[in-house]
């Protein structure tokens, strides 16, 4: 379907129990005849809100570049329910996505096959979360600063073929990239998604881009052939600490460095151009 958009920017709300959960919509003004918008579903991390990871990434311009929908949704708590520990209280959070992503499609004119879930640091956890679980409602996850806890991992099988890329700073200390504890590391997290996708290649590095003097330098990681033309990928920033690379604005310094050489919200649009409808 071809269409047009009047710009729009509002927050939406409905119950879910006792608790009224909220959602933030930004619909890009478009004049001229083009395909139904993807959706990119925007979780904010732990202490944070949906219009605080909205200042600090950018992603409203980055959704009027790529011609998407983003939708910032808001946990409850402040942080995500990752595990369900809440759920007896009525708090729900796949139940809340599920909920969203439908009040979406009804609104406006969507591209229901190409929604993806992007989250950083606790929402990127939150993010991959949605992947493992809502493979029928989104086709892809993009986690920012967060790698897979363990415990995630032993019930993360999607029903359906789910890209995934992640960008990752090798000097993160809140998500390291050895795991340990809790925490997979960043190539056992990689190995879930390519045995999920069926990627029956090996991993494949490019050179590495070292084009700004900050410190970092990237290397991209890619696993393929997989099923359905499915894509997973590893943007590794070497140097990168806890942070959204080539954002608004630069994490806390006691995050560690907020690269340059790469730009999570051009990566996001990359990412939906070339990931399979379904």
């Amino acid at each position: 379907m071809m269409t047009t958009y009047e710009g729009d920017d509002r927050v939406e709300s409905f119950m879910q129990e006792d608790f009224t959960r909220y959602y933030r919509v930004v619909v890009p003004r478009r004049t001229t005849l083009g395909p139904a918008a993807p959706v990119v579903l925007a979780f904010h991390g732990s202490s944070q809100t949906g219009d605080l990871l909205r200042e600090i990434t950018g992603l409203d311009q980055a959704a009027a570049e790529g011609g998407f929908i983003v939708v910032y949704l808001e946990a409850a708590m402040g942080a995500w329910d990752i595990f369900e520990a809440n759920k007896f209280l009525g708090l729900d959070e796949l139940a809340y996505v599920r909920e969203v992503i439908d009040r979406v499609h009804r609104a406006y004119v969507t591209d229901t096959r190409r929604v993806i879930a992007v989250g950083l640091s606790n929402g990127g956890v939150m993010a991959q979360q949605v992947g493992c679980r809502l493979s029928d409602r989104v086709a892809g996850v993009v986690s920012v600063a967060a790698s897979m806890p363990r415990l995630m991992s032993e019930t993360c099988f999607p029903d359906l073929p789910m890209s995934a890329l992640y960008l990752l700073g090798t000097a993160d200390s809140f998500f390291p990239v050895a795991g340990g504890g809790a925490l997979l590391s960043v190539d056992q997290t990689m190995r879930i998604w390519a045995q999920a996708a069926d990627c029956s290649g090996q991993r494949n590095r490019s050179a590495p881009q070292d084009n700004e003097d900050d410190g970092t330098v990237v290397y991209r990681s890619a696993w393929r052939p997989c099923r359905g033309g499915t894509r997973v990928e590893l943007d590794s920033i070497v140097g990168g600490g806890h942070a959204w690379p080539g954002g608004t604005q630069p994490a806390p310094p006691w995050f560690g460095p907020t690269s340059r050489e790469i730009s999570v919200n051009d990566e996001i649009i990359r990412f939906l151009a070339t990931i399979p409808r379904r």
